[in-house]
């Protein structure tokens, strides 16, 4: 494993973190498909998306951003403690004071 890696310790939130992550694969993915969908409806070549998939995706992009909000906290909480991953110690990447 990379011993640069900035994965939050194997604590209790760490599932948490796991599924965060294999959400916002998809999003992107979505979001990629709303983008093109959207300039494609705007020259008139396909319907535009339903307003009830566009509030879908909002309402799914705005629960992901909450989980991602979460997660930064709990790094920040971390501080300048060094973080865990999968019981190695993995240092901040180094910068150019240090």
């Amino acid at each position: 494993m990379n011993s640069d890696s900035h994965l939050l310790p194997g604590d209790k939130d760490w599932q948490t973190d796991k599924e965060l992550i294999s959400e916002l694969t998809p999003l992107i993915a979505q979001l990629s498909t709303y983008v093109v969908r959207y300039f494609d409806a705007d020259t008139g070549e396909v319907e535009p998306i339903s307003v009830a998939n566009e509030r879908a995706l909002g309402d799914r992009m705005t629960a992901l951003g909450a989980g991602l909000h979460a997660r930064a906290d709990r790094r920040e909480a971390l501080g300048d403690h060094p973080m865990q991953v999968e019981g190695r110690i993995a240092l901040p990447p180094a910068t150019e004071d240090r």
